[in-house]
């Protein structure tokens, strides 16, 4: 499905629950019973296929039918197992109401006066969020229970009333049934993606139709949700609490999660994950913006519209639904938000419901966060080494040329150090390749989100922006995204629409660039690689750097989508070793070792011309050797 037909079928989705609740409720039902009647339509064959070929394999017992039987029947139980996809309870500290009485009173009148059942579980979480949810102990069958998750930088930044209002939010999902639905959905579309993950094409050719119908029904439902979800709150708490509460979690967030990052940043060196990241989360929520950090941040938050793909509606709807006053200029509502702040009472949620407990909770939860980033830790450290490691290498083989360093070489190296070292360490490293390559799309790009996302500016941003697309049509798509959101929060709303529609057939395009760039394909034409000198002395003296190497073809694969940025073909034919046992995994070894080492500024794919590789060389050969071959040792 094209971008522009996503983006009108869950505008009509959004205007039918509008309008028709009911028809479009309907139609969700129908939506889901088909996910799952496919589902298990497609695991009765299944079944029905296992037994078919146990009973062929017993009557008539010989290898090839029981490895039949057995591939299958594995098959058919991963799937299965998919079915059974647990939804627990998040990550996070269990509260009792022994030891927090007053946090468990407030939950349990807000739960009373929406008159639904006890709550099983109340999670304190290290998120500057909160949630709740559904679950039973078995697929669909067993005890349902219920759970209720808040983040423990809300209770430091939000005052009792403003806390209140995030607990009853949630609480009222819970009452209206939203969990439960929503527990289905995703249940479901979990299991859509690991059946089409195992692979198989019956999953593959459903699933390009109904994927995209229920992605778009999902986001417009979690939106009406929370929409529902937040009049209950006004009505329970107070519009004012609410419209303050949100606006402050809006700036603290932004702020709090970059400070938060450089901190981890400096951090990935390390072996293990930090002992303390919740407690150092904490304190620089401590540190809260001024007026003029804030108010650009508040324009930009009152500029955005909630977005296609976004479960949630954007915060300037959410406020604007409890009351907060619209129609003037983004400036005037951003000084108005501001003035809801600055007349907000200090931040008191934690003394209120968590008492003296408060540093005990800090220390519990910097221990779950480090088990629970282990896995995620270990990754980040090693892609840390590796990077460096890479650096370290680049850096030689920068000082062991007489000449300076390439424009390839010089932005490779930027986005190690922006890797290593986070995006303040970037950005200068990009700063300094746009004095001598002004035009280089990625230094651009970069340069563009930073002044976007870390120092909003959004004039600044959009002037790297349009000088990076017009240095590379592929960023179009990207870009034409990012320039409807600056549009808006720059008041141009006619610019946002044309960008708007800009967007869709840019997404478009890039899409079906990257579907042709992906692979070689033997019925792909071929045409002359017309290398500079530079380009085909670095990529002979890469690939040729193996001895094994005997012989390096060149061309180009015709593309339909930015033919102005080629796609290389090299091909190499090595020395053939007539013992080796297995010859294709001999080849596939040497070339993986090659493409290990091989750093090229443009798309590009390296072939070894071995087996079927031969229908290759001779699309090669037909170019005429004397051009497509750029090195031989004979």
């Amino acid at each position: 499905m094209k971008s522009r037909q996503y983006y009108e079928l869950v505008q009509r989705y959004e205007q039918e629950a509008k309008t028709q609740p009911k028809k479009f409720h309907r139609r969700l039902r129908r939506q889901l019973w088909l996910g799952y009647g496919y589902i298990f339509f497609v695991l009765l064959v299944s079944v029905l296929l296992v037994g078919g070929l146990g009973w062929w394999a017993w009557s008539q017992p010989h290898f090839v039918t029981f490895l039949l039987f057995a591939v299958v029947a594995l098959y058919t139980l991963q799937s299965v197992g998919q079915l059974f996809t647990p939804l627990d309870p998040m990550s996070g500290a269990r509260l009792t109401a022994d030891q927090y009485p007053i946090l468990f009173k407030e939950i349990d009148s807000l739960r009373e006066q929406m008159d639904i059942p006890a709550i099983s579980d109340v999670v304190l979480t290290h998120e500057m969020n909160a949630g709740a949810g559904e679950y039973r102990s078995w697929f669909f069958f067993g005890e349902k229970r219920r759970f209720l998750g808040i983040g423990l930088p809300l209770f430091k930044t939000l005052t009792a009333d403003e806390m209140r209002s995030v607990i009853a939010h949630e609480i009222a999902h819970l009452a209206r049934g939203h969990s439960q639905l929503t527990a289905t959905l995703w249940h479901l579309r979990t299991s859509w993606f690991k059946l089409l993950s195992s692979g198989g094409i019956w999953w593959s050719l459903f699933a390009r139709y109904y994927g995209y119908y229920l992605e778009a029904m999902a986001a417009v439902l979690s939106r009406e949700y929370e929409f529902e979800a937040d009049r209950i709150a006004f009505e329970s708490v107070g519009r004012k609490a609410t419209i303050s509460g949100q606006l402050w979690i809006e700036l603290l967030s932004h702020f709090s999660e970059f400070r938060f990052q450089q901190w981890l940043d400096a951090k990935s060196d390390q072996s293990s994950p930090p002992d303390n990241a919740v407690s150092e989360l904490l304190n620089r929520l401590e540190q809260t913006p001024d007026q003029a950090q804030s108010l650009p941040l508040l324009r930009r938050a009152l500029a955005a519209e909630t977005s296609i793909h976004e479960t949630h509606p954007s915060r300037k709807d959410r406020i604007v639904r409890a009351g907060f006053p619209t129609g003037d200029s983004l400036q005037k509502m951003a000084d108005d938000a501001w003035d809801v702040i600055q007349n907000r009472p200090p931040a008191d949620a934690a003394e209120h419901f968590l008492r003296s407990n408060y540093d005990s909770l800090v220390q519990q939860l910097n221990e779950i966060w480090k088990k629970d980033s282990e896995l995620m830790w270990s990754e980040i450290h090693l892609s840390h080494q590796q990077h460096s490691a890479e650096l370290e290498a680049l850096d030689k083989e920068i000082a062991a040329t007489e000449a300076p360093a390439s424009e390839f070489q010089m932005e490779r190296r930027c986005n190690l150090v922006a890797n290593i070292n986070g995006a303040d360490s970037g950005h200068e490293a990009f700063q300094e390749l746009l004095v001598s390559h002004p035009n280089n799309p990625a230094a651009l790009f970069y340069c563009g989100n930073y002044a976007y996302y870390q120092t909003i500016e959004p004039e600044l941003a959009e002037s790297y922006f349009l000088k990076a697309m017009e240095a590379d049509p592929r960023y179009e798509s990207a870009i034409s995204a990012q320039m409807v959101e600056i549009c808006r929060e720059l008041e141009k709303p006619e610019d946002a629409n044309q960008w708007q529609e800009h967007s869709f057939s840019a997404a478009d395009t890039v899409e079906e660039s990257l579907a042709e760039r992906s692979f070689v394909h033997q019925k792909d034409k071929f045409l002359p690689a017309e290398l500079t000198e530079e380009q085909r002395e670095l990529i002979v003296s890469q690939l040729s750097a193996d001895k094994r190497v005997e012989r390096i073809w060149a061309a180009r694969k015709e593309v339909e989508y930015y033919s102005e940025k080629p796609v290389f073909v090299f091909g190499i034919e090595v020395t053939y070793r007539s013992f080796a046992y297995y010859h294709d995994h001999y080849f596939d070894k040497i070339l993986a070792e090659l493409l290990e080492h091989t750093r090229f500024p443009h798309d590009f794919f390296v072939l070894h011309l071995h087996g079927e590789g031969k229908v290759f060389r001779k699309k090669f050969k037909k170019l005429g050797q004397d051009t497509s071959c750029i090195f031989s040792k004979t």
